[in-house]
């Protein structure tokens, strides 16, 4: 099992490899959610022929793992827990039940072109929406190419755990998710910094802005005036594929 983090192109490279080598007769092999979502260690599972990836395309998620679905016993085992794999686990129909030693989870075989919107921004606060289609590169480009971090910018998701105090804090009632925590545009600056402190000579440090509805002009462009010139910046946009990509802005 190998922990993956940020390297999007090298998954990406793996997943291509399992799907040319895949059996189209193991009814395992597919993108699979967990019911109900909260039950489970990971919200996502996709098989391959020989590999088990966990969270794949969930942006933030700290469980992105790849396991190996057959064991040094050669029994077949599929993820269970974090670091945990388990040999019990049942497919009834599109419902395949996975057993540890003392819970079960659940996960639904789902189309993945019909849901993976929702699945990238299934870990983050920040409601963001795209709905118009557009050009874009490869989203794993911003980390093939570059040393990239994620601004996800727009109003919290409705349910958002103490949503009223965090609008008393943020009047704009605009939020910024950098880092796995909310910023403030002041704090721009310092995560830019950072951001370039994290690259060696070769790296191009990149931020990629995921942009809400309804944000108003002004407030970008003060967020924009706050990133150096020697950071690349991408927006993203929905693709033709029905996955996010990387435009200029």
């Amino acid at each position: 099992m190998i922990k993956i983090k940020s390297l999007f192109w090298i998954l990406l490279c793996i997943t291509f490899l399992g799907c040319g080598k895949q059996n189209k007769k193991d009814p395992l092999i597919g993108h699979w959610h967990a019911f109900p979502s909260e039950s489970s260690p990971f919200k996502t599972l996709d098989i391959l022929d020989t590999l088990t990836i966990t969270d794949q395309y969930i942006l933030e998620s700290p469980y992105v793992l790849f396991y190996k679905r057959v064991n040094r016993l050669g029994k077949a085992v599929l993820p269970s827990e974090e670091y945990s794999s388990s040999e019990r686990f049942q497919l009834n129909n599109d419902t395949l039940t996975i057993y540890d030693s003392l819970e079960r989870y659940n996960y639904v075989k789902s189309k993945l072109t019909n849901c993976i919107l929702t699945d990238r921004y299934s870990e983050v606060i920040i409601d963001i929406r795209i709905d118009k289609t557009e050009s874009g590169e490869p989203f794993e480009d911003s980390f093939k190419k570059f040393y990239s971090e994620n601004l996800y910018v727009g109003r919290l998701k409705t349910g958002t755990p103490y949503k009223d105090s965090l609008m008393r804090v943020f009047p704009d009632s605009i939020f910024i998710q950098g880092f796995d925590v909310l910023i403030q545009i002041k704090h721009i600056k310092r995560l830019s910094e950072e951001l370039i402190m994290k690259c060696d000579e070769t790296d191009q440090p990149n931020i990629n802005i995921h942009l809400g509805l309804n944000v108003p002009k002004e407030f970008f462009d003060r967020l924009r005036k706050e990133i150096p010139e020697s950071i690349k910046i991408h927006r993203i946009v929905k693709t033709k594929t029905g996955d996010i990509g990387l435009a200029e802005f």
